[in-house]
């Protein structure tokens, strides 16, 4: 470039503009390269803390299903010996104990279909993985949203879910969580460096997991001390465990107040928020406060079917929707 310019121009000043140019221009590349790669990492970084939050522990064969995260310069392929050295203490042989599976690459290849007993084979060179899908986990992180460890009824209703993940949702087997195991599994300091401040994610990811216990106890707990984080929740679903953890601790108006939260930001939650509170209606003891709450329900959320004895009491309503429209809602 240098001799061109040598060649082809002949005043000095110009030929020291265009090359300072052209050094500005290539400055500018590897700066951008630079960032491109410090995204990626710290995405990484951050899927793999809330991936142990949330499963602390797997039984030995689970595959995670998921769709392909957005990471420019990992596949799952990448992706799998990071999960690996975060949950298996000790690997003597071939045989790797974990696996990551993007749908939407290897349906069809490695995973020949999505179907009971399907066996999912991978080789990493040196290292091989046997697994079937009745041992899998699926997975949905869309960031800034938190990483959701999908329920085949909790999550049924989850608003524009991908299709290939809504295929795998019957196939989420919560059961390969070990939710106390001997030992957590624990990102390596050296590779991922300190774990931060507890920030909403981490209580979402804890929440979730106690809510799979049946523990709502604790996820009342956390729920106390997230929503006064300066942080807040990134999806309206992500208030979905909080709300079973009060209504089911009978702290009706705290659940109530929550659900106007996530149908005032997001209309499409209406058939998720129909199927949470019919549970809760199905599962929760007759009482007034009970009754006044599924009142306050049916005022805001549209529901085109309930659970049998679902009625509204006569002449009841407070115009929760109409107050919640004109509150700041975060």
């Amino acid at each position: 470039m240098i001799g061109l310019l040598d060649l082809l121009i002949r005043p000095r000043i110009i030929k020291i503009l265009l090359l300072s140019a052209f050094v500005g221009l290539a400055v500018g590349g590897h700066f951008q390269n630079a960032v491109s790669f410090q995204r990626d990492w710290n995405y990484q970084v951050a899927f793999f803390r809330q991936l142990a939050w949330r499963i602390p522990g797997m039984r030995e064969g689970s595959s995670i299903l998921t769709q392909e995260l957005p990471i420019a310069y990992s596949t799952d392929n990448s992706l799998v010996a990071p999960m690996n050295w975060i949950y298996a203490t000790d690997i003597s042989d071939r045989s790797i104990p974990y696996n990551i599976v993007y749908l939407d690459l290897r349906l069809g290849s490695s995973l020949p279909e999505l179907k009971e007993g399907m066996q999912i084979s991978r080789d990493y060179r040196l290292l091989e993985f046997e697994g079937s899908l009745d041992d899998a986990i699926v997975l949905y992180h869309q960031p800034p949203g938190c990483l959701r460890v999908l329920h085949p009824i909790h999550d049924a209703h989850y608003p524009q879910l991908p299709e290939l993940l809504v295929a795998a949702l019957p196939f989420s087997n919560l059961h390969q969580i070990v939710v106390e195991p001997g030992e957590e599994a624990m990102l390596p300091t050296n590779l991922f460096g300190t774990a931060p401040e507890p920030s909403w994610c981490f209580y979402f990811e804890k929440a979730d997991l106690a809510r799979q216990q049946g523990d709502w106890r604790q996820v009342v707990a956390l729920g106390d001390v997230a929503f006064k984080l300066a942080d807040s929740p990134n999806h309206a679903s992500e208030r979905i465990p909080f709300i079973q953890g009060y209504a089911f601790t009978d702290q009706w108006d705290r659940a109530v107040e929550l659900t106007v939260e996530t149908i005032t930001i997001n209309k499409l939650m209406e058939p998720m928020l129909c199927s949470i509170w019919n549970d809760i209606y199905k599962n929760t003891e007759p009482s007034k406060e009970r009754e006044n709450a599924i009142a306050d329900i049916k005022e805001c959320v549209n529901c085109p079917e309930f659970a049998e004895g679902w009625k509204l009491p006569a002449n009841k309503g407070v115009g929760l929707l109409k107050q919640a429209n004109s509150a700041s809602l975060r």
